[in-house]
């Protein structure tokens, strides 16, 4: 009896599954686009597993592309809900084209490890492929908060960790994914932090100096914490009870209220959304707190006059142009972002679409500002001329994200919070 060919053992069905998988959809996706159940998913999945031998969707991704170089994806990262075999199958080392195959097949390939039990994420990207959003982390829980340190590397809040992502590999930064206060002075991965954020509720904030240290907005803690180089953490904002006092004093003795979104500008200086006081406040090198813009009465004004006069309502996100040393304020509950430049404050965005509910900023050194709505679940660029417009995601369907940052190279990231992933915009 003549052995049908890897290709000719898989039903036309579970070759559209296949196509699919190499195009980076999860299972619920590959669901929605076939028109049936998230489970009928899976098992075409496990099915196209067991009869090609592999154990991951990466190896069927570069399977595909040995006979149709068109269907390569950009990544593959898969799930929670994307188990390909049950527990007890043994794991089979990925397939990896060589140089040459690779050649053949005309894509470009880089395995690169990521989060969770060392999965791996296959990127194929075929040469003459059109510019594509591609999902650069899965298998998260609610990402929120992100940034991007002067190494280059992906800080992202999850849960109640934060992980740092750098040349394919994921590290455990801090928390121990329970929900709690502790750890101040040992190591912060067995710190325990209180990130995690709910469906209904806006990003809490993660940010870097220049010297490696992390800094934490540990939201239900109202603290700020420090994560130094040698892995140590500390608080250094915040007593733990909700509040408002202590502008003017050390920093460690002031009350925070819910602080969400961080930036440090060039000196060093922290700032913090306090989004419970409706206000910003900044933290300087002595470890001092003092109130940046707001007056903390909740409302909307204040346009051209000083920023400590101005009306804010639960501000979130907040960003800081290098350059100039503008401060842009995600001004949630007002469905607005504003700058703060020499003191005075002002609105951004004259012209294009209007804001839903911005919840992150990041800005690139052209000058362009970039929002991420959750309401609209849309990210927004406004350029120096003051035009907002909204990015395309080509390949990505986002829902509700929470972070948005921008690396040295200009690429844009997005924490896309509904469907727990981190995603890359093209340039």
């Amino acid at each position: 009896m003549r052995e049908l060919s890897p290709k000719q053992r898989l039903s036309k069905r579970e070759l559209e599954v296949a196509r699919l998988v190499t195009q980076g959809l999860t299972n619920k996706e590959i669901a929605s686009s076939l028109f049936i159940s998230q489970r009928t998913a899976e098992g075409h999945v496990a099915q196209i597993c067991n009869k090609l031998g592999f154990s991951t969707r990466a190896q069927i991704a570069a399977w595909v592309a040995t006979f149709d170089p068109t269907a390569a994806a950009p990544v593959i990262a898969p799930k929670a809900d994307q188990t390909m075999v049950s527990a007890a199958a043994p794991r089979r080392k990925g397939f990896v084209p060589s140089g040459a195959a690779a050649r053949l097949m005309g894509v470009a390939i880089v395995v690169v490890g990521l989060l969770g039990g060392g999965f791996i994420a296959l990127k194929l990207l075929p040469q003459t492929a059109q510019p594509t959003a591609v999902t650069i982390a899965d298998e998260l829980s609610r990402p929120n908060g992100i940034a991007i340190d002067f190494s280059g590397a992906i800080l992202v809040m999850d849960n109640d960790q934060v992980h740092r992502i750098s040349n394919g590999k994921a590290t455990l930064v801090a928390g121990t994914s329970t929900n709690g206060y502790s750890g101040d002075g040992e190591s912060a991965t067995s710190a325990m932090l209180s990130l995690f954020v709910f469906p209904g509720m806006q990003a809490d904030g993660v940010a870097a100096d220049r010297a490696g240290n992390i800094y934490i907005a540990d939201y239900g803690n109202h603290r700020i914490r420090k994560v130094t180089t040698d892995g140590r953490i500390t608080t250094v904002a915040g007593t733990g009870i909700p509040g408002g006092l202590g502008d003017g004093g050390l920093a460690t003795n002031a009350q925070l209220w819910y602080p969400r979104g961080l930036a440090i500008d060039q000196q060093g200086n922290l700032y913090v959304a306090d989004s419970g006081t409706n206000r910003v406040r900044m933290i300087d090198l002595q470890g001092k707190i003092r109130a940046f813009a707001g007056t903390g009465v909740s409302g909307d004004a204040g346009d051209g006059e000083s920023a400590l006069t101005a009306l804010l309502s639960g501000p979130t996100g907040l960003a800081i142009e290098q350059g100039t040393g503008t401060v842009y304020i995600a001004d949630t509950g007002n469905h607005r972002v504003r700058k703060v430049t020499d003191g005075k404050i002002s609105p951004v965005g004259g012209t294009g679409v209007a804001l839903s509910l911005p919840v992150a900023i990041a800005t690139d050194d052209r000058g362009d500002v970039f929002i991420t709505d959750k309401a609209t679940s849309r990210v927004l660029r406004v350029d120096a001329g003051g035009t907002m417009t909204t990015v395309t995601t080509p390949g990505i369907t986002l829902s509700s994200p929470l972070g948005v940052a921008v690396d040295s190279s200009g690429y844009v990231y997005i924490a896309d919070t509904d469907n727990d992933r981190i995603v890359r915009l093209p340039r």
